[in-house]
């Protein structure tokens, strides 16, 4: 059986698309056809070179706008592929947080309705044997600890007062466990308050005895400046 050829003009547009179908894809080829395939096509269709004679046949026109449309799917196609593959993947972390969220908000409000049984409860002991109930106070479920938190603020009453000693207390306290955890003190140095005493160093002493008695972390003593930060960030995360 005899091949039927193909017109040389249509073989160099499908060559023209064949090259451009590479470059898209990455190849490492030439965007123009060779040189002698553009002249088999220009002399068939009796283009002598000049600007003026430019062919423009319904050949050359239907040829042209196949060729077009035969890029520029191919192009969508690419760019659709490499936007898939570019969008990134939920990480497993991700996955669990989102997994995790309804829970966590649930946990949440049941920290916050025993915050509140806890401090109603701590604060009628506190009256009940003379002293006074909060100041303020502000509670958070952590998820890294995976407990309910409440930090307790009180105000020193001017009658229990040591001189140059606290004037704030904060309490970390366990809302289920109705346990303290830490507890740090604030308020203008000893050295400020005391040096208008007739003894500013007597003065201090007696002011260290309170600070130093004050600030710990689970029944250890530390530093306030250390109690502080740790309540902090419990409070935080």
């Amino acid at each position: 059986m005899r091949r039927k050829r193909i017109p040389r003009g249509r073989s160099t547009c499908h060559e023209i698309c064949e090259v451009r179908r590479q470059k898209s894809e990455g190849k490492n080829v030439s965007l123009l056809p060779s040189r002698a395939a553009h002249f088999r096509y220009f002399q068939r269709v009796g283009y002598d070179g000049s600007l003026g004679n430019v062919p423009m046949t319904e050949e050359i026109v239907g040829l042209g706008t196949a060729c077009a449309t035969i890029l520029l799917s191919a192009s969508f196609v690419l760019s659709a592929q490499q936007s898939s593959s570019a969008r990134p993947a939920k990480s497993s972390e991700q996955k669990q947080t989102s997994k995790s969220t309804p829970d966590n908000w649930q946990k949440m409000k049941d920290c916050s309705a025993q915050a509140e049984k806890a401090m109603a409860e701590r604060d009628r002991r506190s009256i009940s044997f003379g002293g006074h109930g909060s100041d303020g106070w502000s509670d958070h479920y952590s998820p890294k600890y995976n407990r309910c938190f409440v930090r307790a603020e009180y105000v020193v009453a001017v009658k229990d007062r040591v001189k140059g000693g606290p004037m704030f207390y904060t309490y970390l306290i366990d809302a289920f466990e109705q346990v303290n955890l830490a507890s740090s003190a604030s308020g203008p140095s000893a050295q400020l308050l005391c040096r208008n005493e007739e003894d500013p160093k007597e003065c201090e002493r007696g002011a260290a005895i309170v600070w130093n008695s004050t600030c710990n972390i689970e029944d250890e003593k530390v530093e306030c400046a250390k109690a502080k930060q740790f309540i902090d960030e419990h409070m935080k995360n």
